[in-house]
């Protein structure tokens, strides 16, 4: 039997949903500014919401605009916390339903369901756009390039990055999502390392520091992590 999404528009703009909401997007948001702003006023901010939705009045906000580098130079574009409370809004109410049919998000599940279904490739990783093949089999990896290309460009409208596209073995390590992978242990990319330091020099704050530590948990990291605390106490010095 076909899957129907059953939740109706009432679902997802009711004043419960919209506050349940908020306690979701408030997490690790809480020192931000305009989070802040709209706290302070909250009732008040939820109900307007809730009112324009209601009554068909609500628009969108537009964007803020501002630059940051990690380590590269990017453009980041922000919508504002009242636009941003109702896309978590309508992603609490809709998301059991997608999370049962697709395989890591919404515009790339049909590659997804390519890979898996038609390619079949067994050992497939995709976190949003980066993703790796595994296989023995090196001319199989050969093979399934100008194939995924093809379907990426003709029925996504995306291309492969031409800088990023290699075939690597376990032995040389393979580097994703900031970490070389080998067959039974991984190392952090020097890259990554180093913008770590320079940021917790640059920065003291302690929920950066631990976020900084909790991701060096997943690794073999013992050296970057005494580099961590080094830096800690000589700046505390």
């Amino acid at each position: 039997m076909k899957n129907i999404l059953v939740n109706k528009f009432e679902d997802i703009i009711r004043v419960y949903n919209l506050l349940e909401a908020w306690q979701e997007f408030l997490r690790g948001k809480r020192n931000k500014s305009d989070v802040q702003e709209f706290q302070l006023h909250l009732m008040d901010n939820i109900l307007s919401l809730h009112y324009d939705l209601n009554n068909n009045t609500y628009k969108h906000g537009g964007y803020q605009q501002f630059k940051i580098n990690d380590p590269k130079p990017r453009t980041i574009h922000k919508a504002s916390v009242r636009d941003r409370l109702l896309y978590r809004a309508v992603y609490r109410i809709i998301y059991p339903f997608f999370d049962n049919k697709f395989i890591a998000n919404v515009y790339l599940n049909e590659f997804d369901q390519f890979v898996k279904h038609k390619l079949r490739i067994k050992y497939y990783i995709r976190y949003a756009d980066d993703f790796i093949f595994l296989s023995i089999d090196k001319n199989q990896l050969k093979s399934i390039i100008p194939i995924v290309d093809n379907f990426l460009q003709n029925e996504l409208k995306l291309t492969l990055h031409p800088d990023k596209v290699f075939i690597k073995t376990l032995f040389s390590g393979v580097d994703f999502l900031g970490w070389i992978n080998f067959a039974d242990h991984k190392v952090l990319r020097t890259k990554t390392k180093r913008r770590m330091i320079k940021s917790i020099k640059e920065n003291l704050k302690l929920e950066t520091i631990n976020s900084y530590l909790g991701l060096l948990k997943h690794g073999n990291s013992c050296k970057i992590r005494k580099s961590v605390i080094k830096s800690i106490c000589n700046n505390n010095l």
